[in-house]
């Protein structure tokens, strides 16, 4: 499933979200030939984005878990939450 098919559903909705980018990953990680950097880096934008929007944490893991998969594992900086402060 191509990464911009991702946000065609609703989501707060997490089964789509991770069927999706399980797909994703499991196909990367079965081809060796096929360059990884790529998705970890449109997986750790959906996670910036996801935060930013202040998705559920279940949304963000699901990200993470997906990225960590992949073999990155650089943490993202949590943003400034608008408001507080």
């Amino acid at each position: 499933m191509p990464m911009q098919e991702l946000f065609k559903f609703d989501v707060t909705e997490v089964a789509p979200l991770k069927r999706a980018v399980t797909e994703l990953v499991v196909s990367a990680l079965s081809d060796a030939g096929r360059p990884k950097a790529e998705l970890i880096a449109e997986l750790r934008q959906l996670e910036s984005r996801a935060r930013a929007f202040g998705a559920e944490a279940h949304i963000v893991q699901v990200l993470v878990s997906g990225r960590r998969l992949l073999g990155d594992r650089e943490d993202l900086p949590t943003p400034q939450v608008r408001g507080r402060g």
